[in-house]
């Protein structure tokens, strides 16, 4: 069976709204057009009678007073009235049969000086005409029809990327107005994607993504790490490390990827010598920063870090053996050869004030080392495709986006890097901007599928918050309780209480009342000159 909500909502503007939302898998729906109004509901035929009335009433009440004109011999207009033998032939004729019982009805028919029914007759012939046409039995329905795969129109994708990510501004406010079916723009069928459209989405994602993660990452900024092994430089290896055994610098060539602030620690440890210890230099660009004093050994190597601004570019982080120290000769042999290990370079930033209250959304852990990478970067991403494509993803799709990040971490750029480019590719899949739902596989009965859990709370959620579906709504999908009856009218009374609400009331009724009009309203300021940009506001909200 097909779900049906109904939801009841009085506004104090209106009288009531009565909206009937119909949630199947299905996407056909009556032409306006068609409806008739039954002037007595009483005397309604129950719709299990059509046949018997059929062929007992209505076939020859035809003959008696239609045949003549409309019949084997005669088509008047070309109407051939005996050639309907059943009440389904009636409903394949719909709008034909609404002008008959009109003209019926009105005494139009039968014309002239022609036999005419009596007034039972007559009244019977045309209620039954109406109710018969007007009768629509959900059950008697098998197909309900391709669905059309929508696009998220523009204030949908606002406020999907505002639940998605937690930045709340407009990137759709520069995207070209979306197409009108109906009066309404989420109609599928002319939600179209022209290539311009296409160029926004794109853009818009790179923006959305480098806004997300900057403020994510705040004040901790995101982390550059680079282990001996992807540093240049030094005379030769020792225990993972680089190392110096004269004067000289280990290096690595580092993306700033914009001016800023940025922490830059050097793990190193040194082999004491002489009569003091080891001295290591840090540069930036050439630039020196800050010298180091290293007393750390081989058994517990130290972080060294010093913070400095550093200009937007690619720039030479390097770690210099300032103190060379070689006496073969001394005493003690132990102090005899001093030298610098350098193990990793991490450089952090750039470092700015995080906004209170910001959660992650995107960064839920972070990589501890080289070989932690990947398993940090596919949490990432699970949790985020899964909310963004608002149903469970494979691990081949999350494979997918993980291949962003390995691209840029390939060409020496940063996780936090590689992690922004996967969520700009996130961003301008078809899972994202289209609300997808499957087609029926060769198993279903009649080619007919019932909405599955996730399927049911996007429709849901995009009808009454024009937005994702929130972690209470898809954990309740997980878990395959939506469709319990009683969940289903808990979530929707949660949801309508929630304010996202208010998005049902500026989209749906906005559209539907036309007070999106108000905004390019500008009356006669001489005429009326009480009409305000208060007063316009004021009436839009007190309908609203």
């Amino acid at each position: 069976m097909p779900l049906r909500i109904v939801i009841l909502l009085s506004f104090t503007s209106i009288n009531l709204l009565v909206i009937a939302i119909v949630l199947f898998a299905g996407g056909g729906s009556p032409d306006p057009g068609d409806a008739v109004p039954i002037e007595s509901a009483a005397n309604k035929p129950k719709t299990p009678d059509v046949k018997p009335v059929f062929d007992d009433r209505i076939r020859p009440f035809m003959a008696k007073y239609c045949f003549d004109c409309h019949g084997p011999e005669k088509q008047k207009a070309d109407v051939a009235l005996h050639k309907f033998t059943s009440a389904k032939d009636l409903i394949k004729s719909r709008r034909q049969w609404q002008a008959i019982a009109k003209m019926v009805r009105s005494h139009e028919m039968p014309p002239g000086k022609a036999a005419k029914p009596t007034p039972e007759e007559r009244t019977f012939f045309f209620e039954w005409i109406e109710a018969t046409l007007n009768d629509v039995n959900c059950d008697d329905i098998r197909h309900p029809g391709r669905v059309t795969i929508r696009r998220l129109n523009r204030a949908e994708y606002n406020n999907t990327v505002r639940d998605l990510l937690g930045i709340d501004f407009k990137p759709a406010k520069d995207f070209p107005d979306d197409d009108v079916g109906y009066g309404f723009d989420h109609i599928g069928d002319v939600l179209s994607l022209p290539p311009v459209l296409m160029e926004k989405y794109l853009a818009a994602a790179e923006k959305i993504a480098e806004t997300a993660v900057r403020q994510e990452t705040g004040s901790g900024g995101a982390f550059q790490r680079f282990t001996a092994k992807q540093l240049g430089g030094g005379q030769g290896w020792d225990n993972n490390a680089r190392t110096l055994t004269s004067t000289g610098q280990v290096y690595r060539d580092v993306e700033f990827p914009e001016t800023g602030e940025y922490e830059i620690t050097i793990n190193a440890y040194e082999q004491y010598g002489g009569d003091e210890h080891t001295r290591m230099g840090l540069t930036v660009g050439g630039e020196k920063l800050f010298v180091f004093e290293v007393k750390a050994n081989s058994r517990s190597p130290q972080d060294y870090t010093f913070k400095s601004k550093v200009n937007k570019g690619k720039r030479r982080v390097a770690g210099h053996f300032l103190n060379d120290y070689y006496n073969p000769s001394h005493r003690d042999r132990s102090k005899r050869d001093r030298n610098l290990y350098i193990r990793g370079i991490t450089v952090r930033g750039p470092i700015v004030d995080r906004p209170a209250g910001v959660r992650n959304h995107i960064f839920i852990t972070w990589p501890k080392d080289e070989e932690s990478t990947k398993r940090a970067a596919i949490a990432n991403l699970k949790q985020l495709a899964r909310r963004a494509y608002r149903r469970p993803v494979t691990d081949d799709e999350v494979e997918k986006l993980y291949k962003f990040v390995q691209l840029v971490e390939a060409d020496g750029g940063s996780f936090k890097e590689g992690m922004q480019l996967a969520v700009t590719a996130m961003l301008v899949s078809p899972h994202f901007l289209f609300r997808v739902e499957k087609d029926p596989d060769e198993s279903d009965e009649d080619g007919i599928r019932t909405l599955n859990d996730h399927e049911l709370a996007a429709r849901l959620s995009y009808f009454l918050w024009s937005s994702m579906p929130d972690a209470e709504l898809s954990k309740l999908a997980d878990d395959g309780k939506l469709r319990d009856p009683i969940v289903l009218a808990r979530q929707i009374d949660s949801m309508l209480n929630d304010p996202k609400a208010d998005a049902m009331v500026q989209n749906f009724a906005g559209q539907w009342l036309q007070l999106r009009s108000l905004d390019r309203v500008q009356p006669d300021g001489k005429k009326f000159a009480v009409f305000t940009p208060e007063l316009k506001y004021a009436m839009r909200r007190e309908t609203e």
